[in-house]
């Protein structure tokens, strides 16, 4: 599993920072059939291929694997511009209904790679207040080429002419009450009245969260996965891209107010560790953090290769039922995992994620019924 690592981890650090490969850390030759391969397992192969010209030219792939790659690309190209247009068009119908609405990850984080075509697309998330929660089904069922509502607690999710989209009235949840609440209201004044960044997509004026909104943000994110489902290094590169550009931008008070308040110290020194360990990062992207033992970052390292993005490389089966056991045992055996090293959290987020998951059961059997 942890075979040509340390070449797959250099590619990636010259794709991220677009620097020459640094010799010590390659072989004499690339198998680059196992690095593409993990490099799809972990939702990175855009990444990967944009690291080849820093690479002396005897390293580089062969015509076969290049137009492999080749073809990978612009098949993400046009996702990417599939991706604009409908994230465009859905701000625009937004805004014209008088709903406003805030970006998180997907394109925004995008922008912040080199080649913004070279991250992998997901879906279309937007935070749209809760205020609008009642009307928006009725309001996006009039817009054509929409399907497949779900109008969920969190999120309405639906498909867009193909494209998935999910407009939030709630971001995150944390795993006790305690920690929670403050989150929800923390989250309401961020994306409503926070310091907002923007950005331009096909001449749309999109908002973006404030920077120390995302920073704990996009990590949640990450490690709620992380536990659930499985993470791959896409999430991982998002994050250090992030901190890497906006790091001396946060406001150091306030993130160690949030720190405090949603206990997620452990959480953001192991993270930082990993990036600086691995990634290339320095401590001075990560205010506040405080570095963790190598047996942590290393057993996170063997979690990530052998789950792989969204858990990835072991997929959930079909079928609900068969699907639901899968997914307990799945987050069981995980909690084992992870409990030496992080008990309280690991403690938080079982009984949370049982409780939510014997109320989606009965939820779902009320619907199917």
């Amino acid at each position: 599993m942890m075979g040509g690592l340390n070449s797959f981890l250099e590619l990636l650090r010259c794709s991220l920072w677009q620097r020459p490969a640094d010799g010590r850390h390659l072989p004499e030759s690339l198998d680059w059939g196992k690095l593409v391969s993990r490099a799809n397992y972990q939702a990175v192969v855009g990444v990967l291929a944009e690291a080849i010209p820093f690479l002396p030219k005897e390293l580089w792939p062969s015509e076969t694997i290049s137009a492999d790659l080749h073809r990978l690309l612009v098949s993400n190209v046009k996702m990417h511009v599939r991706m604009n247009a409908m994230l465009s068009k859905v701000y625009s119908l937004l805004r014209n209904e008088g709903i406003p609405a805030v970006l998180l990850k997907g394109q925004g984080l995008a922008s912040l790679y080199p080649n913004s075509q070279s991250r992998q697309c997901g879906d279309i998330d937007l935070y749209i207040p809760k205020a609008f929660q009642k009307q928006i089904l009725s309001i996006a069922q009039q817009w054509e080429g929409t399907s497949d509502f779900v109008d969920a607690e969190k999120h309405l999710s639906f498909d867009f002419n193909g494209v998935s989209v999910e407009l939030h009235y709630e971001t995150e949840h944390f795993y006790t009450s305690k920690v929670d609440k403050p989150y929800q209201a923390w989250t309401t004044q961020q994306l409503e009245h926070g310091r907002f960044r923007k950005m331009e997509v096909n001449g749309e004026s999109i908002l973006l969260p404030p920077v120390e909104f995302d920073a704990i943000y996009i990590l949640h994110h990450l490690w709620d996965h992380f536990i659930s489902t499985g993470i791959g290094f896409r999430q991982i590169c998002d994050w250090c891209l992030f901190m890497r550009r906006f790091a001396s931008q946060l406001d150091e008070e306030e993130l160690r107010l949030r720190l405090d308040a949603f206990e997620f110290y452990p959480v953001w020194n192991l993270f930082a560790s990993f990036a600086v360990h691995y990634m290339g990062m320095d401590w001075k992207d990560f205010p506040l953090a405080k570095e963790v033992g190598r047996n942590f970052t290393t057993k996170l390292m063997e979690i990530i290769l052998a789950e792989g993005n969204f858990g990835r490389r072991k997929p959930r089966p079909k079928g609900y039922i068969v699907g639901k056991v899968n997914m307990y045992w799945r987050v069981t055996k995980m909690m084992r995992t992870i409990y030496p090293f992080y008990p309280r959290e690991v403690v938080h987020y079982y009984f949370y994620f049982m409780t939510l998951g014997i109320k989606h059961f009965f939820l779902d059997w009320k619907h199917m019924k």
